[in-house]
């Protein structure tokens, strides 16, 4: 029997042509200076990889499936069973909960701590991790919360709207000038 070895995300990144050696190189001089520092960390702060490449060289080093994050798809009730902040801090987002399986979309899908954690707070019969960016993360919550105010504000022109002028009292009206 041979036992596979699992390449690196830089080593990936090198054999698909993201990067060269040369970079792989000197982002690996910079990580003799930085303690903890993954090489793939390295080469995004860098500016030779975008976070995207990265993440999907992760899936693919991890054998999971990497997933775009619309806000559009995600599971309306994640945002009552964890806060927008939970998901920002800690690298995830709940994609789809069906019949009690969660799909959890995750920047580190090894980190069992965290899939502990949303297994204490959500109690799924199963979770099935994908890999997703950072910052498609933070856009789709942000895109969220904005729809979600958005929604606010249109209840509140529907509510004014419906309230007659005789209704209405104007309490205080200022005109701020605005110059540049």
């Amino acid at each position: 029997t041979t036992a596979s070895v699992r390449m690196s995300v830089e080593d990936l990144l090198l054999k698909e042509g993201a990067i060269d050696a040369a970079m792989l190189r000197q982002a690996r001089q910079v990580q003799a200076n930085s303690r903890g520092k993954k090489i793939a960390q390295i080469l995004l702060e860098m500016g030779y990889v975008k976070e995207e490449q990265v993440q999907r060289a992760l899936a693919v080093t991890l054998n999971k499936p990497y997933q775009d994050v619309d806000y559009k798809d995600l599971e309306t009730s994640a945002f009552e069973k964890l806060s927008a902040d939970f998901m920002k801090q800690r690298g995830c987002i709940c994609l789809k909960w069906i019949e009690g399986q969660l799909t959890l979309g995750m920047v580190d899908p090894a980190d069992v701590f965290l899939v502990d954690e949303v297994k204490r707070k959500l109690a799924p019969k199963l979770i099935k991790t994908v890999v997703v960016s950072a910052s498609q993360i933070g856009l789709a919550i942000e895109a969220a919360s904005a729809a979600n105010l958005g929604d606010e504000s249109e209840k509140f022109d529907e509510i004014i709207a419906d309230v007659g002028d005789d209704e209405l009292e104007i309490v205080e009206e200022t005109h701020d000038e605005v110059t540049d």
